[in-house]
């Protein structure tokens, strides 16, 4: 009996041993063969992020080269169409004097340019006038400032563009075809400064008005084709001016009577425009309501009077808007016994 409880007990115990030598084996072989196994699982893993990344990677270089591409043949297509294209459809007829005023128009300009672009000559020239000197004002208000032009003419009853260009191009003796006021105006030295600034007058005039400016527009690609820029001159003298002309003789006006008729529909233009030729040396014998109205005005004269033709000369430079000039023999101006009519169209009312 004794020796079976010893014989039991050593079993047990070998028993305990060979089962925690077992596991003793399990726990080496499993943990020795786990950790491998999830190593080689996390490798896999990033294995496979940073193939992910980089085929993003590689995904995002293609759309930027695609972007890039289309980015470049954009901006070869814009130039082109700027170069070639648009100026087939936008340019100038034939030559144009435009003033650039650094002012709004009812206040005094320090900066004003006058740009002459010439499609014939394929010439942009650009002037800078000095906005002190003293020219004549139309209307017989006396000599002011270049710079105060405007604000003088819009204090006496100017309230359209036409009436100050006609102020301006009497006051320079040189038609104006255009004047833009732009408080924004910088210094232009380069062709670059006078494409921006006419670029800029585009957009700035889209902005307030809604609308293109198609004259200037015209101008800026007119611009864009003649040849480059010679430089900006600067002048203190009226007379000074490229292709100027001294002022016209008044003394001779009034031997050229001259009648105008309203044919804008508009009161009171005929008996403004009467008052402002009167004050600068015209002898305005008659003016009334024409039967029908007209869009563009028109003058009618006596070529044979010399100094019809002078008056004629000058009317032209103060409304080179004139669509219609024509010598009748004075045919027109015998009904009203003068030697000239001129016709107030619609335009001069805008």
């Amino acid at each position: 009996a004794g020796n079976s409880k010893t014989d039991v007990q050593l079993t047990k115990t070998a028993t305990r041993a060979s089962v925690a030598k077992s596991r003793a084996k399990f726990t080496s072989a499993t943990s020795g063969g786990v950790k491998p196994r999830v190593a080689k699982v996390k490798r896999r893993a990033q294995r496979r992020r940073v193939a992910a990344w980089w085929s993003h990677l590689s995904q995002g270089v293609q759309v930027l080269t695609v972007v890039a591409g289309v980015a470049i043949l954009l901006a070869i297509a814009v130039t082109m169409l700027l170069n070639t294209a648009l100026p087939q459809f936008f340019h100038l007829e034939e030559e144009k004097n435009i003033l650039l005023v650094g002012a709004d128009i009812s206040s005094r300009a320090d900066v004003i340019y006058l740009v002459n672009v010439n499609p014939a000559t394929q010439t942009t020239t650009v002037t800078r006038l000095s906005a002190t000197t003293l020219v004549p004002v139309i209307g017989g208000f006396g000599q002011y400032p270049l710079g105060s032009v405007a604000p003088v003419l819009a204090s006496f009853g100017a309230n359209s563009l036409q009436e100050i260009r006609a102020g301006y191009t009497f006051a320079l003796s040189s038609v104006i075809d255009e004047v833009y006021f732009w408080p924004e105006l910088a210094e232009i030295r380069t062709a670059a400064e006078l494409k921006n600034t006419f670029k800029s007058l585009i957009f700035d005039d889209l902005r307030r008005r809604s609308a293109l400016d198609i004259s200037l527009i015209n101008s800026y690609f007119q611009i864009r084709a003649n040849k480059p820029l010679a430089g900006v001159r600067q002048v203190s003298e009226v007379g000074q001016l490229a292709g100027g002309q001294a002022q016209l003789g008044r003394s001779r006006l009034v031997a050229c009577p001259v009648t105008l008729m309203n044919a804008a529909d508009v009161n009171g233009l005929a008996s403004r425009t009467s008052q402002m030729l009167e004050n600068s040396g015209f002898s305005v014998v008659n003016w009334d309501t024409a039967a029908q109205t007209i869009e563009r005005s028109s003058i009618y004269y006596d070529g044979s009077e010399p100094d019809c033709l002078e008056v004629v000369a000058l009317v032209q430079k103060i409304f080179p808007q004139l669509e219609l000039v024509e010598d009748d023999g004075g045919a027109q101006g015998q009904k009203y016994r003068s030697k000239a009519v001129i016709s107030l169209g619609r335009e001069l009312a805008d």
